[in-house]
């Protein structure tokens, strides 16, 4: 049973938000990935067609882009690492980290 307000005050009923809220889509359908830059899940997790979980496992095991760590709880990708490896996930590599020789 839908409830709904005064209409003669000018709100809408709750059923009419939710049909508005139902016909706005989540995202535009023109919306891209940038081609370089840094990114955090957030920004690019919608692009991957993968869980958040099922990434973490992927980076843990070598098979997608690693992560720039920038703090204990902020980790940063490269889109365009991320977009080398939407073009081929199943083969892709992570490269091998570089050494910086401090030592």
């Amino acid at each position: 049973m839908a409830t709904t307000t005064n209409t003669t005050s000018g709100a809408l009923s709750i059923d009419t938000a939710r049909a508005a809220r139902a016909r706005t889509p989540a995202t535009p359908s023109n919306e891209t990935m940038p081609a370089t830059g840094l990114g955090r899940w957030r920004t690019f997790g919608r692009f991957v067609g993968v869980s958040r979980e099922k990434w973490r496992l992927l980076v843990l095991e070598g098979k997608a882009p690693q992560p720039i760590r920038m703090g204990i709880r902020c980790s940063l990708y490269e889109y365009a690492e991320i977009h080398q490896w939407l073009s081929d996930p199943l083969n892709y590599r992570a490269p091998a980290p570089s050494s910086t020789g401090a030592a």
